[in-house]
């Protein structure tokens, strides 16, 4: 009976060795993988190095950082306004004493609460309207906590803040759809490779054939998380390279000199939790971590019922297109809501997760609720096509 045991643990640990050597021995997917590695180094370095002209007031900032400090107070200003005139001082100065400058003075998050309610009421959505003010309320006490706590001071990037945050958004945006991409091949190469081989009428042919397709998924989600992994650590290396001001990676997120632009006009960008800007890059990444697990289980369900890795892929790629098209051009309130029971809602809203996200969002944390949800609702299909698949008649 051991013996047997042995050697049944013996053929699952083959069966995971020959199905982990299949997809690493498969060139076009590391080809893909440094493409993607390359691109993403290329575009963060480029970004930093230029990003639309504000090379110079980045390289002021760490200056600046390096002989005054990281904490926008009295003293800040007063060094500051003492340092050498040059465009690049004035630009930083004005910035710090404008309308965003002086922190949460001045924006009531109530008030901003009963704007959006407003617009949502506009477009006759009463209840939206309502948890837009409960929202509010929410976020109110995430306001004084930072204000208080003094989180609000920290200079991160200078003025360039906002705009640094947009372009890494985009590059967030491009590192989803790469591992959505990458990890949906992987997942269908797994599921689906025996047909490039012509060995799918003899794996079929037997129960405990099909039986290794449970194997196979598990495999195939663990090398596009892995895939994945190495395109995040990649990213964030080159991130941390790149952006070398002092205290930018330790500094809160939710400070003066990041606002957010809403429909109702620039607000603070007030997070959910507090989060430095490293900490904030790195629930990036796990959210996309997230993203890419729900594409892939989708890609094993449509894998497994229509056992073509073309026809498969194209119907995720199909699904995303859809779901991103139409979130872009939905205008009433209550069909975004509905649009966004999807994954593509995490993706089109890449520059505001974690935060309150205007009226984009009716609840906390709502990008990571829904990816989660996305998650488990495409374990689900994932589930009932392989209890389909064993059934079916594939030979």
């Amino acid at each position: 009976m051991r013996k047997d045991t042995a050697s049944g643990d013996a053929t699952r640990a083959d069966v995971y060795r020959w199905e982990l050597r299949k997809i690493v021995r498969f060139p076009a997917l590391w080809a893909l993988l440094a493409l993607c590695l390359a691109l993403n180094s290329w575009a963060i370095l480029s970004s930093a190095g230029g990003l639309s002209g504000w090379r110079s007031d980045l390289a002021y900032t760490a200056q600046v950082a390096q002989r005054l400090g990281t904490t926008v107070d009295d003293r800040f200003v007063a060094a500051l306004e003492a340092e050498p005139v040059s465009d690049e001082r004035d630009g930083l100065l004005h910035y710090i004493q404008s309308a965003l400058g002086p922190g949460y003075a001045g924006w009531d998050p109530i008030a901003a609460g009963d704007r959006y309610a407003a617009k949502l009421n506009d477009q006759g959505h009463p209840h939206l309207a309502l948890q837009m003010q409960i929202k509010a309320q929410w976020i109110q006490p995430r306001a004084e906590h930072l204000a208080s706590a003094g989180l609000t001071n920290d200079l991160l990037a200078g003025r360039v803040t906002t705009l640094m945050h947009s372009v890494n958004a985009t590059l967030i945006q491009v590192l989803l759809l790469e591992g959505m991409v990458l990890g949906s091949l992987i997942v269908l190469y797994a599921v689906c490779g025996e047909r490039f081989h012509r060995m799918t009428a003899l794996t079929n042919a037997s129960r405990a054939g099909r039986r290794l397709m449970t194997r196979k998924l598990i495999v195939g989600i663990g090398c596009a998380l892995a895939a994945y992994t190495i395109l995040a650590a990649g990213f964030a290396i080159a991130s941390l390279l790149s952006f070398r001001i002092p205290g930018l990676w330790s500094g809160n997120v939710s400070s003066r000199m990041f606002g957010m632009a809403t429909d109702a006009g620039l607000q603070p960008f007030i997070t959910w939790t507090d989060f430095t800007m490293g900490g904030y890059l790195l629930a990036m990444l796990a959210l996309g971590a997230l993203f890419t697990l729900a594409f892939t289980l989708f890609a094993g369900a449509l894998g497994m019922a229509l056992g073509n890795v073309l026809a498969a892929f194209g119907g995720v790629m199909g699904f995303a297109a859809a779901g991103l098209i139409a979130m872009m051009f939905v205008s009433d309130a209550l069909a975004y809501q509905l649009l966004g029971l999807q994954p593509m809602y995490a993706l089109a809203n890449a520059n505001a997760w974690f935060s309150d996200m205007g009226t984009h969002a009716v609840i906390p944390w709502q990008e990571t609720v829904v990816t989660l949800i996305s998650a488990i609702y495409f374990a689900i299909a994932l589930i009932v096509a392989r209890k389909a698949y064993s059934r079916k008649d594939l030979t």
